[in-house]
């Protein structure tokens, strides 16, 4: 029952938003929980690259009223290191599309920010720097 309570209120957080206008940024109190890395149920591979390869185990992201996410990664590395990762980034929402924003050092070469789409609970986030190699497809979750 309680489940169904929070995706309702999840829900109708949903539908005022979508009612709203647009045109200006966004933000949510939302906690996701990764589902799948490309159609891959979890844990899988980050992507299919020569050699070894990092596998990951879970992820979390939660995004922030004030316009904050924190994501939360479980991996096991290519040696078998086991550790969780954590990120902190910002990001706004306009319409169904969110954008994420990270520092980048100005001599570094940094790939394109995640960017993706909020559907009803899921959320499809592309985690490859603008190519669709890798999505991460979320669940909306209660916690």
């Amino acid at each position: 029952m309680k489940q169904r309570c929070q995706k309702a209120l999840f829900l109708v957080a949903l539908v005022f938003y979508a009612c709203t206008d647009s045109s200006g940024p966004r933000t949510v109190f939302m906690h996701f929980a990764l589902n799948d890395i490309s159609g891959r149920p979890l844990p899988t591979y980050f992507a299919a690259t020569p050699g070894f390869t990092t596998t990951i185990v879970s992820n979390t992201l939660v995004l922030y009223k004030d316009g904050t996410a924190e994501m939360v990664e479980h991996r096991i590395e290519w040696d078998g290191t086991d550790h969780t990762v954590t990120y902190d980034q910002q990001y706004t929402i306009k319409g169904s599309e969110i954008d994420f924003a990270y520092h980048c050092a100005p001599d570094a070469q940094c790939i394109a920010p995640p960017h993706g789409t909020i559907v009803g609970d899921r959320l499809a986030l592309d985690v490859s720097g603008g190519s669709g190699a890798v999505i991460y497809d979320y669940q909306a979750s209660g916690q």
